[in-house]
């Protein structure tokens, strides 16, 4: 008996030391599939495919949306990658879809609407944080760089403890003592490779001049990607811009917000793609006209006096149609979709209505963007 006990806590304790080393290795390659993941989920892929990709990191309003961020749309091609405004809730689209961060090259902003510019410290931090080595230069209308000035003070104090930390943990004897970059503080240590570091978590902000209807090229990459810019009509929010992206034999325009303008029309002519703002005022009305079954709180009141006010300086479907036939272009997308679309059976229901006479004007294809929207363009090239 004794030795039958002897033998069974033996089985017992070689059946936990097997389960023991079991779980260890289980564990390990989770914790290497983990790390796989963490340290390859970025699309690199799209930097270097040779095609023109286009990314919708954010296709609302300034009305709160669960599966809408407001307005960004990314660019990437011929190893640059840019973003065209950058709405709240659009820098963790773009990190959830795996963007490559850390060669983010640039940001055009259209114009200064909160809507537009509110998630800039989102993009220069993360891109920051995941390597990116240089300033972001910020691209926009009058008073960009004094936005970015703000927000680079903003992203002061957590770049000065980030760096402070860097230099103190592979230098630990090395006492670190904050010193000027520029107008920021940064972190003083014995290389200059750490100050660098330090810098590129900031933004260059600069302001752009055009006028009139022509187009201005606002910047070239080394790999030939072009942008544009154009005046469009947002009154009261002046200067606004709209953007042409071209690539080898591909464009792409983004229209910003505006009402209906031919300067939208002129500088598509012949794109690829035409990104216009779509407002649809027939189901804005419709919402004005039940005002009386709603009940009167002061935020119902607020979204209706907004809806009043907004809709003369925006673009209906049907208008953004008519100036995309007017281009020729092949595929017109929406974006800075108005009202929210919502969900399910809704979502079915506002889709119908929002797109109403569309297809009566433009005969291409017709895309109401969401959120994660990826279109690639092959180039020439590669097609």
């Amino acid at each position: 008996m004794k030795k039958f006990l002897l033998g069974s806590i033996a089985i017992a304790a070689i059946a936990v030391m097997a389960v023991t080393l079991s779980w260890d290795v289980i564990l390990q390659q989770v914790i290497k599939s983990s790390l796989l993941t963490i340290t390859t989920r970025f699309q690199t892929n799209l930097l270097g495919d040779g095609a023109l990709h286009v990314w919708f990191c954010g296709t609302g309003s300034p009305q709160v949306e669960r599966d809408r961020a407001q307005s960004c749309t990314a660019i990437l091609a011929g190893g640059s990658f840019l973003v065209f405004d950058t709405g709240a809730g659009s820098g963790l689209k773009a990190d959830l879809g795996n963007l490559p961060l850390a060669n983010l090259e640039a940001v055009f902003f259209t114009h200064l609407h909160s809507d537009h510019i509110t998630d800039l410290p989102v993009f220069m931090n993360h891109s920051w944080r995941y390597g990116r080595q240089q300033q972001l230069n910020v691209f926009g209308p009058t008073g960009t760089a004094a936005v970015v000035q703000g927000f680079n003070q903003a992203l002061d104090p957590d770049v000065g403890y980030r760096s402070q930390n860097e230099v103190a943990q592979a230098s630990p004897a090395t006492e670190v003592q904050p010193t000027a970059i520029g107008n920021f503080s940064a972190t003083s240590a014995s290389s200059d490779s750490s100050r660098a570091h330090a810098s590129a978590a900031f933004a260059a902000g600069h302001d752009l001049s055009v006028e009139g209807t022509d187009r201005v090229l606002v910047y070239e990459s080394q790999s030939g990607v072009r942008v544009f810019a154009f005046l469009v009509e947002h009154e009261p929010v002046e200067p606004a811009f709209g953007y042409r992206i071209e690539y080898k034999d591909r464009v792409v325009v983004i229209s910003g917000d505006t009402r209906k303008t031919e300067n939208v029309a002129r500088h598509a002519k012949g794109a690829d793609m035409l990104i216009h703002e779509a407002y649809n005022k027939d189901i804005v009305n419709r919402i004005l006209n039940a005002r009386s079954e709603i009940p009167d709180t002061p935020y119902a009141r607020q979204v209706f006096r907004i809806a009043r006010l907004t809709q003369h300086y925006h673009t209906t479907p049907v208008e953004a149609a008519e100036l995309a036939k007017e281009a020729g272009v092949r595929t017109l997308v929406f974006t800075h979709v108005i009202p929210p679309l919502g969900t399910g059976l809704q979502n079915l229901v506002l889709r119908n209505a929002f797109l109403k006479g569309v297809g009566d004007v433009f005969d291409g294809k017709i895309i109401i963007a969401d959120d994660g929207l990826h279109l690639t363009l092959p180039v020439a090239s590669v097609r």
